[in-house]
């Protein structure tokens, strides 16, 4: 298993390419389900604009170029 990308208390920005909008969240969260080569790493995060909360696998949020790293947390 692969180290995750982000860690809890990240301060993520994200902004679609066609958009001139971005919008901030943080990572509240990041926990793994299965074992061995079946397992997979999950961020939960949350969104400043409305206060919603989501789940994201590894493989979405690491490898989507409309997410930037704006802040590591402590």
């Amino acid at each position: 298993m692969e180290k995750p990308l982000y860690n809890q208390g990240d301060l993520l920005q994200y902004q679609r390419r066609t958009s001139k909008v971005a919008h901030l969240c943080v990572i509240t969260d990041v926990f793994t389900t299965g074992r061995g080569k079946y397992a997979d790493t999950y961020y939960k995060f949350m969104w400043f604009n409305d206060g919603s909360k989501q789940v994201f696998q590894i493989n979405t949020l690491d490898d989507d170029l409309n997410f930037k790293l704006v802040a590591r947390g402590q």
